[in-house]
């Protein structure tokens, strides 16, 4: 099975929705709705498709990244998306991180990404993926309550780092998204160490 293709069957987004800013606005309230806590007003989705995604494609559309330079640029671009949520929704670094990482996912399925960003797409994070692993990451655990401060964000970090390490260790994915796409849909097992 085509990983990208199943994602894109299973969310319905074509390749240029993107360019459709009632169409971005729209993804966007999906996304944070991926969270399962409620919704989100049109008004805040347009802010933060306006304010934080929409110049994140700009920037990916004209940019390669070495791996440093893409993990400091989705960092920067979870802490603006966090900085929108601020006060708005409880847990903003949790759901900072699922709404850009999802939308990396999203450019990911709809090929616009260079291959070699691709390797270092960061995963969504969220329950069912934490469950994939024999541990336990508070305050992670529950990941739509996960506020910005320094130690979340090095959870974060470490997080991330885990799953490319079960990647790595497995080699049966071409790229961490790839594998966490298979294991959010409920396809693949995760490697076992």
């Amino acid at each position: 099975m085509n990983a990208k293709a199943d994602y894109l069957g299973w969310t319905g987004i074509g390749v240029d929705d993107y360019d459709n800013d009632p169409f971005a606005v729209r993804r966007v309230q999906e996304l944070f709705k991926s969270g399962r806590r409620g919704s989100i007003s049109r008004e805040l989705a347009a802010e933060m498709w306006l304010d934080v995604l929409s110049p994140m494609r700009t920037h990916i559309d004209s940019s390669t990244f070495a791996s440093n330079a893409y993990h400091e640029f989705v960092s920067a671009t979870i802490h603006d998306m966090a900085a929108v949520l601020r006060n708005r929704v409880t847990g903003n670094l949790g759901y900072a991180q699922k709404i850009v990482n999802l939308f990396m996912k999203d450019q990911w399925a709809l090929g616009r990404l260079d291959e070699r960003i691709e390797l270092e797409l960061h995963v969504p994070i969220d329950k069912r993926i934490l469950d994939q692993f024999n541990r336990q990451w508070e305050p992670w655990m529950s990941w739509t309550r996960v506020a910005l401060t320094e130690q979340a964000l090095c959870d974060y970090f470490s997080i991330q780092e885990y799953v490319r390490e079960h990647w790595r260790w497995g080699g049966v994915f071409a790229s961490p998204i790839e594998m966490e796409h298979y294991w959010w849909r409920g396809i693949g097992p995760i490697p076992k160490r």
